[in-house]
This record gives structure tokens, C-alpha cells and sequence, in this order.
């Protein structure tokens, strides 16, 4: 749901990017790139009557596209390919969440079939990339495969929890694990996939219950809610910045170099070595912040 915060964040910058994104989230592939292209295919979708849903399945098919293509030994240009159809994957990853806010059908069922059309071609991408990588080097290449994807499922999970906790607190969206989102009737398994993502999230952001508690105590008071979430999102904003690496835009283009480069194996070396080194380092970060923002807020 569009606020008029967000919109002034937004708008301020660059009137073609989604207003519904606030600045402080967007990293320069997404708002020069990925974004701007989505925002334009969703209202070229609006029309049409395309479901949000159908888009995010649609992104989750170019993934596996790429999953195919990079399993090829059409080297080099099956991997240029795959490249182009995973970056694609991003730009539809935008377009859904641009198309349900646009037709009004934004909604936690939605968010959570995003989130598993991501989640299982990504694991369908991994499983090739692990028997590919197993096949060149043997058991070794097994293992570190199937390090680097479980390290994706965490450091994922902590890029997704820290962006959507932080637009709860400063914009007032609603998500997975706030009140107005957790009435919505789901099945048991849909209700069981939140309930592990969202236990996840909360071992990896140490400190979040205690703002949100402060927030909630201050749910009734206008003012003191706007001096709240000027004083988080001041304090926050390096804890975003240094959240850049986790995310999957620049992963995609890691993937694509190692893939020219002959094998996944240097992908899994970054995910399973550097990006855990950056994950360790923004849950410290996320703590100590949390810390100072609950001495200021409470």
C-alpha cells in the first residue's frame, strides 16, 4: 500500500521509479534498471488482467530457464543467455509486486507465492549447479555446493526480514509478521512456510522485538510514531547499506562470471566464504543499532 512518506521519498528522486519504494531501499541496479523496466511492464500488464501471481511464476520459469542454459555446453553463448534470463527474473520480481499494488491485490497469499516461485526454481538452479560442480570435482564439489545454497536460504532470509521489518517501522507496511498480514486465512502449509520464514528471520535480527515493542506502546501517539521512525530510519540506514551484498542482484551477476569462467565452483566460494563473512557482520550491526535505537525510542 502506497504511503504518502514513501511517495515523497520517491518522488523526490526519480518520478519513473516505483513510488511505492523508498529510496533508501534501492540499490543502483534496481533503481536505475530492474525497477524503472518493471514499473513499465506492470502498467503495460495492468490492462491485460495478468494476476501478480501469475507473474512471479513467470519469473520463477526464467530462473529454471537459465538453470537449463547454464547446465549446457554451449559455451559461451548459452551462458550470456542464461545470464539474460536471470536477470529477466528480476525485473518480473519487480513487475508483481507493481502490478498488485496497482490492481489493489496486493496480499500475504501473494507474497507468499512470490517468495516459493523464487525459493523453489532457485533450489531447482542450485541442485544443477551442484551436480554440475560434483561431476567435475567429485564429492568435494557435492559438499561445497550444498554449503553455499543452505547459506543462501539464510543470508536471504536475513536481506528480506531487515528490508521489510524496516519499511513496517518507517512506513507502516504491513508483511508476514504483522498483525493485519497474520489474520489473513492461509492453509496449514502456507501458514507452516511463514512460520518458519519469519522464526528464521527473527534469530537473525537480534533486537527487532524490542523496537517493535516500542512502537506498539507508542501505537496511540501521532507524534511520538513520526519522531519513532525518523530516529529509526536515521539509525538504520547503514545497517541497509551494508545489506547491498546479500541481496540477489549482485549474486546473478557472480553467478554469470563463474559461469564464463568454466564452473560454479568460484559462485559457491563467494556465498559460502564472503557472503557469510557480510551476513556475521550485519547481525552484529543489526544488534547493536536495535540497541541504540530502543534507548532512544523507549
Amino acid at each position: 500500500m502506497t504511503t504518502p512518506d514513501q511517495s515523497g521519498v520517491a518522488g523526490r528522486t526519480n518520478p519513473i521509479i516505483n513510488l511505492c519504494r523508498p529510496r533508501e531501499l534501492e540499490d543502483a541496479l534496481n533503481f536505475y534498471i530492474y525497477h524503472p523496466i518493471a514499473l513499465r511492464l506492470a502498467t503495460a500488464l495492468k490492462p491485460s488482467g495478468v494476476s501478480p501471481n501469475a507473474v512471479s511464476v513467470a519469473g520463477g520459469a526464467m530462473v529454471l530457464l537459465a538453470a537449463g542454459l547454464y547446465s549446457t555446453n554451449l559455451w559461451p553463448y548459452a551462458i550470456f543467455l542464461a545470464l539474460l534470463c536471470h536477470i529477466s527474473w528480476h525485473i518480473l520480481d519487480g513487475t508483481d509486486g507493481d502490478l498488485a499494488r496497482m490492481t489493489g491485490r496486493s496480499s500475504a497469499m501473494g507474497e507468499l507465492i512470490d517468495g516459493l516461485s523464487d525459493y523453489i526454481s532457485h533450489i531447482a538452479l542450485y541442485l544443477l549447479l551442484i551436480i554440475m560442480l560434483g561431476r567435475l570435482i567429485g564429492t568435494e564439489g557435492y559438499v561445497l555446493g550444498i554449503c553455499a545454497g543452505l547459506s543462501r536460504i539464510v543470508q536471504a532470509n536475513h536481506y528480506e526480514v531487515q528490508r521489510r521489518q524496516y519499511q513496517y517501522w518507517v512506513y507502516g507496511t504491513a508483511w508476514l509478521r504483522t498483525p493485519v498480514q497474520q489474520s489473513v486465512s492461509l492453509n496449514f502449509i502456507m501458514r507452516s512456510l511463514a512460520y518458519i520464514y519469519l522464526f528464521l528471520g527473527k534469530i537473525l535480527a537480534p533486537g527487532a522485538a524490542k523496537i517493535e515493542a516500542c512502537i506498539d506502546r507508542a501505537a496511540s501517539d501521532i507524534t511520538h510514531i513520526e519522531a519513532n521512525r525518523q530516529v529509526i530510519k536515521c539509525a538504520y540506514l547503514p545497517v541497509l547499506k551494508g545489506l547491498s551484498p546479500l541481496g540477489a542482484n549482485y549474486r546473478t551477476l557472480v553467478l554469470g562470471a563463474s559461469m564464463l569462467a568454466g564452473s560454479p565452483v568460484y559462485f559457491f566460494l563467494y556465498e559460502a566464504i564472503v557472503l557469510n563473512v557480510i551476513l556475521a557482520r550485519s547481525i552484529w550491526k543489526c544488534r547493536n543499532t536495535a540497541i541504540k535505537i530502543v534507548a532512544k525510542i523507549d
